[in-house]
């Protein structure tokens, strides 16, 4: 509502990193914490303590700002690996965040208030669906220490104590926190997702035998789509050793398999996955990047994401 965008950093990345992203997005205030100062030193930017600067922070004004906002504002700004080794920042809009976050609700709708958990980094772009998906939509967000995502017991007792019902669970961890959920039969969980790499549909047969209402989603969607451009609403598995299929395109989004010559492919034959639609994002300052990863000649209007994988349509679609 102020107008900024935010710059997810992560302190333990390499100094050069950090000081090229800071460059990079041209970062006009660094929040962070005391331990961190040394680490993120950047003398060009001003530097915010939220664990010291209180006293800075009392002195400034308490009236309501007001909301000059509009839906194509800038909200963030990710910065993913890169094939190369140089960061690449991608722009994700005010507009984006929100159809990616309509077609969840779309998708697995609520009555109520519940409870969210994040244990995601914030610089993985998967933290803004667990913070978004729960605050915009008047639900609450907990935040699991660090030092209890890393033990899939400690991380599940956690879920329970706190009556967790909504949450994202990593892929190398589903197997061990359904061992804990199968043997205290506790399970508090109503909305799973679950993505990022390929799951065998047998792991998520497991917490549909735990709960037969608890919407299982498997999202799938390059940095540059806003999280998710894709989302499959798991029933029951096909076959234990089968692979989840991505599911379908993300409401207001469309999703395309097509040769090189840009043209669809049939059902079963391998192609590249292009990605259209609101959640669509754009390179910071790299305008020939993003064109390059553009098209607009399959679809009037629409821009494409290529991506480097080699998906196929399923006989369901």
């Amino acid at each position: 509502k102020a107008g900024g965008a935010y710059v997810p950093i992560d302190p333990h990345y390499p100094p050069e990193r950090i000081r090229f992203m800071l460059d990079d997005a041209q970062v006009s205030l660094l929040l962070t914490q005391q331990p961190f100062v040394d680490r993120l030193s950047a003398p060009a930017v001003p530097q915010l303590c939220l664990d010291t600067d209180w006293p800075t922070i009392a002195a400034e004004s308490i009236e309501n700002p007001s909301n000059l906002l509009t839906p194509e504002n800038l909200a963030y700004v990710i910065y993913t690996s890169g094939s190369t080794g140089q960061p690449k920042g991608v722009m994700v809009e005010h507009h984006n965040v929100v159809a990616m976050l309509q077609g969840f609700e779309h998708l697995t709708p609520v009555t109520g208030q519940l409870a969210g958990s994040s244990v995601c980094p914030f610089s993985f772009d998967v933290f803004v669906w667990e913070c978004f998906s729960t605050l915009c939509f008047g639900h609450s967000l907990h935040i699991v220490p660090t030092e209890k995502v890393a033990y899939p017991d400690e991380l599940a007792t956690y879920l329970v104590h706190h009556n967790i019902a909504q949450a994202y669970l990593p892929p190398g961890i589903l197997e061990a926190v359904a061992d804990y959920f199968e043997q205290h039969c506790n399970m508090p969980l109503q909305r799973l997702l679950v993505g990022v790499e390929p799951i065998l549909e047998g792991v998520l047969q497991r917490f549909r035998d735990l709960s037969p209402t608890l919407s299982i989603i498997n999202g799938y969607g390059p940095t540059e789509t806003t999280v998710c451009a894709t989302f499959y609403d798991f029933q029951s598995a096909r076959h234990p050793s089968a692979r989840t299929p991505i599911g379908r395109a993300v409401a207001h989004y469309q999703v395309y398999i097509c040769d090189r010559h840009l043209q669809p492919v049939a059902a079963g034959i391998p192609g590249e996955l292009l990605i259209s639609g609101a959640g669509l994002a754009g390179y910071l300052n790299r305008p020939e990047l993003t064109a390059e990863n553009r098209d607009s000649t399959l679809v009037t209007y629409a821009v494409i994401n290529r991506d480097c994988m080699l998906p196929t349509h399923l006989s369901c679609g």
